[in-house]
């Protein structure tokens, strides 16, 4: 199979240097294939990255952890591995969350969009969050391998508590597969995504 090349000059412009580079090894894993091996994905994944990483497998109207770097889980102060990532969503979000995922791991494409973090001492951390598919042998569909970039650090237990992120602007990423008309979250952009105090 030959793959069509991906113009990531325009990425680079716009996504964080590292998101770039996560990107760019996502794209070194594909071995004439669209979506890389989770296989591949977990023997090469380099320290810098893998405790800023998350992966999800969205089925069943659902958006289970499979995994969470150690860096997500002492920031946010919560280890939601093996739970539903939806369950800590907004309701006004959760919907269109997973028509997002769901159609991200089938299509497939990814994702990049803005966050603004707020903590319960008043700080407000902009981030970003890469999301790319990524194929399990002997799992039905894909699911999706995100990398969090953040501005500046957070403090540590100070996050999920009482706080909520508020999604930004985003936009799809083409793999190979091609990308949705329509733009990521559509009426939900600066909603409240993550449910306070839970």
């Amino acid at each position: 199979m030959t793959l069509p090349d991906i113009d990531t000059a325009d990425l680079r412009t716009t996504l964080p240097k590292s998101c770039c580079d996560f990107f760019d090894f996502w794209l070194s894993l594909r071995e004439n294939t669209v979506v890389p091996a989770f296989k591949k994905y977990s023997l090469t994944l380099h320290p810098a990255f893998l405790s800023s990483t998350f992966i999800v497998d969205p089925r069943d109207g659902g958006a289970r952890m499979r995994f969470q770097g150690t860096n997500l889980v002492d920031k946010w102060n919560m280890d939601i591995a093996g739970k539903d990532l939806l369950s800590f969503m907004t309701e006004e979000v959760r919907e269109v969350a997973y028509a997002n995922y769901r159609t991200m791991a089938d299509t497939p494409y990814g994702h990049f969009n803005t966050l603004v973090m707020s903590q319960d001492n008043g700080r407000n951390v902009p981030a970003g969050i890469i999301q790319l598919p990524l194929a399990i042998e002997g799992q039905p569909g894909n699911s999706l391998v995100g990398f969090l970039s953040l501005a500046e650090d957070l403090e540590q237990n100070r996050f999920l508590e009482q706080t909520a992120a508020k999604d930004g602007p985003g936009f799809w990423i083409d793999v190979g597969a091609g990308v949705p008309a329509n733009p990521p979250f559509g009426h939900a952009v600066g909603k409240n995504i993550v449910k306070v105090g839970f």
